[in-house]
Order: structure tokens, then sequence, then C-alpha cells
């Protein structure tokens, strides 16, 4: 009834996660794990990330966007040399990526093919974007994701071989012809059903967590099924995973009705506490689902519930549906 989960599956889920980080299971995803320090630059070595500026001509505008539609995952890369488009790229991710992966990759990407252009005598590049997230993440020094380092040693790299390279975040879906380029490229390749051309595949750790929960979830349930105890709270909460969607108020009085507990006729009588699990109205036993639906003698209380319930749109007698 509290949504706190059994203490054995929380130490199941924590091992679990534990052995897909440090991939100790056969057939393993990588995860995305944080670089080491150790192979991190200095402080004073790391490559700040510089916003663009209205005094500077950028010769080299490059958009980037990721799409995540379906549960398909890609990045699409728009590149224009002296404001005429002269590349476009499109990369495909592992299914489970997050959108802040795919937004990296395009950047990243970006980066590597510059010196593949063409004409590339004026090196300044303005790169947009339009992950603020991504942005934010690139210019915390205490991030060290693979991605963002990769990112930074490559804008060092072009840095230290005269490249200016600027940042600037503009808004989706705004008419802008080089981001919605992007953006077109991204979703064709998320949709494309080839997966032999995958450019990244580290799992977020964070999905690894949510699928392990979603484990958990399915084990607690089974658990409260193999039981006969908690019966009359499981007739309010008819899953665990219904129960933690909502946020109900844990008073004495809410916890006595939804356990069954509490100085009612009916659990006096078990306890043998009380000669007869008869309510007071004399129109039934004691219970729970009596007092909420029959008792005559909550019959005031009973119509300001079925009108605040009917107000909100519920039914009326009301069902675990309605939560």
């Amino acid at each position: 009834m509290a949504g706190v989960p059994p203490i054995g599956i929380v130490i199941a889920e924590n091992v679990q996660l534990y052995k897909r980080k440090h991939c100790t299971e056969i057939n393993a995803y990588e995860c995305d794990l944080p670089v080491p320090a150790t192979n991190c630059p200095h402080p004073a070595r790391r490559v700040s990330i510089t916003e663009t500026s209205d005094l500077i001509s950028y010769a080299t505008q490059i958009y980037t966007d990721g799409s995540k539609i379906g549960g398909k995952v890609g990045a699409g890369v728009a590149i224009y040399t002296d404001k005429t488009l002269v590349r476009k790229c499109k990369y495909k991710l592992q299914d489970y990526c997050s959108n802040n992966q795919v937004e990296q990759i395009g950047i990243l990407k970006s980066l590597e093919l510059l010196p593949t252009l063409e004409d590339h005598n004026t090196r300044t590049v303005a790169i947009y974007t339009n992950s603020k997230v991504t942005l934010a993440s690139l210019k915390n020094s205490s991030i060290h994701r693979f991605l963002t380092e990769e990112v930074s040693n490559m804008v060092g790299h072009l840095t230290m071989l005269n490249w200016t390279i600027h940042f600037r975040w503009v808004k989706a879906h705004t008419g802008i012809e080089g981001n919605e380029v992007a953006g077109k490229l991204a979703k064709e390749d998320s949709q494309e059903a080839d997966d032999q051309n995958i450019v990244y595949a580290r799992i977020p750790t964070t999905s690894v967590a949510t699928e392990l929960q979603k484990e958990g979830i399915v084990k607690w349930q089974r658990q409260g099924e193999s039981t006969e105890r908690g019966a009359i709270c499981r007739s309010f909460f008819l899953s665990v995973e219904q129960r933690l969607k909502i946020e109900p108020p844990i008073t004495p009085e809410f916890t006595a009705i939804v356990t069954g507990h509490g100085k009612r006729k009916s659990y006096l009588h078990r306890f043998k506490l009380t000669d007869n699990p008869t309510c007071p109205c004399i129109e039934g036993v004691q219970t729970p689902e009596h007092l909420i639906y029959d008792c005559k003698l909550l019959e005031v209380q009973r119509r300001s519930l079925k009108q605040h319930k009917m107000a909100d749109g519920g039914n009326w007698p009301t069902t675990t549906m309605d939560w």
C-alpha cells in the first residue's frame, strides 16, 4: 500500500544493474558509463564550449537534429558553406539510445566531417542544435559521459588545426531551413529498417535502470498474487503498477479502510473482541465496502463523496479503472 517495493526486489535490481554496468553477463549491452577521470583531460586543458557571436561571419554552418519515433532512433546533419547546402548526412543508433545521445551523435559526426569538406580555407564554423540539454551537458565540466568527452576532444583537436567552432541553440520547427532539413533526415533514418549501419550502440544506464524497475514490478505483482495476505488491500489496488501511478492520502483513516484493519466490527469480531460483526445500521456486516457504499449512518458523507467523484468525471459506484 505504501508503494515501497520489497527489499529483496530492490537488492536484486541493484545487483543486476551492477552486472549490466560492468558487462559481467553474456550478450549484455555495453552501458554508456562516464569516462574515468584518468582518461579525461586536465581541467586546465579542457576545451570550453563557446556560443556564436554576431560579430563573426561563419563560413560553415551546421544544423543537427535527432529523432526517436516509435522506438527508432536517428540523427540528421545538414552542412552549409556560404549559405549553400553542401552535405546531408543521417546516422542510425540502436533503438534503446536516448534523445540526448542522438543529439550528441549528430554534433560529433558533423565535427568529424569538417576536415573532409572540399573548401575549408576559412575555418569558422557555427553548429546549431535545438537541444538545450545537449548544450548544457557540453558546457558542464563535471559531466564526463562518453559522447560529451568525444565532442569536447574533437573540438579541441580541430581548434589546434586553426578551426573556430562555436555553438548555438535554435528553436525547433520555426521554419529555419537548416534545422528543418536536419530534422527531416533524422526522421527518415530513424524509420529505416536497416540495422547494419548503426553508428552508436551504448545503452544509457537510465534505460537499464528503468527496464529493471519494470521487471521488479512484475515480480512484485507475482509475489502479491501468490499470498493470501493483504487481500483487502489488493481489492482496492488491483495491480502494483496501478498503485504506483497514484498518490493516495496515507492517513490513519485511509490506511484502516484499505488494509481492513481499524475499529470495525468485522475486524474486531475476527479477533473475538466483539460478539457481533454487524454494523450499527443493522444493514450488514461492518466491512470497508459496507461503510463506503451501503451504511445508512454515513449517507451524508457518501453523498458528498459521490458528488466529488462525479464532478471529476468518475463513476459511482467507483471502480479501480477510474483511478
